[in-house]
């Protein structure tokens, strides 16, 4: 097969149009560019005609703001030989395409060319915007769940203190009510005894009557939604003050808290911990803490 010598029009037509994106040949003349050789792609993808591309200057290509910092691209092509640059381009129509631009200085016959492609970096542009886009929307649902972690944290915290409230509330209570039966034993002044052991039973009665638990529970439940429902379908024999035993266990609190909590004796916190693990069907070998905290 016979090749074609390079100097043939046809052959330099076939090759331009055949890069990727466009390409062009500049010649300097003074400190301005115009454009001599391009491909088709520099026709359609810019909206020029070939008449209107030939001997075009460079800085129409560019806004005038850009063609600036273009300018500075340019002296370097020719002081330095090359340069890779990103740039919008302006169409005919006014519309502002991206480009990877990368250009190369040659001297022929002490005329200074620079020839190039340039590549529409629109799709590349858009997956970045997009990646950014999605690493924005990343660090704000990161950002959300560190607040919602926090207030879950906060409303732990807020549960444990309204159960120890409860605790130190039911702990003054029993010694108020303690101290009301050494003075009403060793009061001689019978009205003054009567008086103390009307507040003694006040004071008892109202104990017997507040349910501290209804209003732990409904915070319990803000928390720890599924706890409840989960523990009775797998224990559906436990008695209302075993769950409320659980619970108290699974928000990590002592033998002494729930026994002050519920006004219990530790023997009695010992009796309720074995029906538990008896209903539950725990052997000696198994926590029931660990159990409870992981219903």
């Amino acid at each position: 097969m016979e090749f074609k010598s390079i100097s043939d029009s046809d052959f330099y037509k076939k090759l331009i149009n055949s890069l990727p994106g466009i390409f062009y040949l500049y010649e300097k003349l003074g400190d301005q560019v115009f454009l001599r050789m391009w491909n088709a792609n520099h026709e359609k993808d810019l909206e020029y005609s070939k008449e209107k591309l030939h001997n075009m200057n460079g800085s129409e290509f560019f806004t005038k703001t850009e063609f600036k910092r273009i300018a500075k691209g340019i002296e370097k092509v020719f002081n330095e030989g090359t340069i890779q640059i990103k740039t919008k381009i302006v169409t005919k129509s006014g519309k502002q395409i991206p480009y990877l631009l990368e250009a190369f200085s040659f001297v022929d016959n002490d005329r200074h060319y620079m020839m190039g492609v340039g590549i529409d970096i629109t799709p590349q542009l858009n997956i970045e915007s997009d990646l950014t886009k999605s690493l924005i929307r990343q660090n704000i649902l990161k950002q959300d769940n560190i607040k919602i972690t926090e207030q879950l944290e906060n409303k732990k915290r807020e549960l444990i203190s309204t159960a120890l409230d409860i605790s130190k509330t039911n702990k003054l209570i029993t010694y108020t009510i303690n101290e009301l039966n050494k003075l009403i034993k060793t009061q001689t002044d019978l009205e003054l005894k009567n008086s103390l052991r009307k507040i003694h039973n006040k004071l008892k009665f109202q104990s017997k009557k507040q349910d501290n638990w209804e209003v732990f529970k409904l915070r319990f439940n803000e928390i720890h939604s599924n706890f409840f429902n989960n523990l009775l379908c797998q224990h559906s024999n436990l008695t209302k003050s075993e769950i409320r035993f659980c619970a108290y266990l699974y928000i990590r609190l002592s033998s002494d808290q729930i026994g002050t909590i519920l006004n219990v004796s530790p023997m009695g916190i010992k009796k309720t911990r074995y029906r538990i693990r008896k209903k539950i069907g725990l052997n000696t070998k198994n926590s029931l803490d660990s159990y409870i905290l992981n219903i």
